[in-house]
């Protein structure tokens, strides 16, 4: 599968956000072992969590995170589904 924006298919909010980061996706299948990593702009990984197989929603603490702009990576099985752009402030 090819990398494409996940702007229809992933809603961050709030974004920026300050606190926390919900993550919601839709047009995924269910059942289906996902991961979440996220990376700041200079690509370092910071987090990677294992989403459980039947939600479509998950909550990130970004309260530590520097303020600046962060990438969500989202994969499965058979790769990267796509990525999105937030914001910490």
């Amino acid at each position: 599968a090819t990398a494409t924006s996940l702007d229809a298919i992933l809603k961050l909010y709030p974004n920026p956000a300050s606190k926390q980061l919900h993550i919601e996706m839709n047009d995924v299948q269910p059942h289906q072992e996902r991961s979440i990593r996220i990376y700041d702009m200079q690509g370092r990984l910071l987090d990677v969590r294992a989403l459980d197989p039947l939600t479509t929603a998950t909550t990130v603490d970004v309260s530590s995170y520097n303020q600046g702009a962060y990438m969500i990576v989202v994969s499965d099985k058979n790769g990267v589904l796509g990525s999105s752009k937030f914001i910490k402030e």
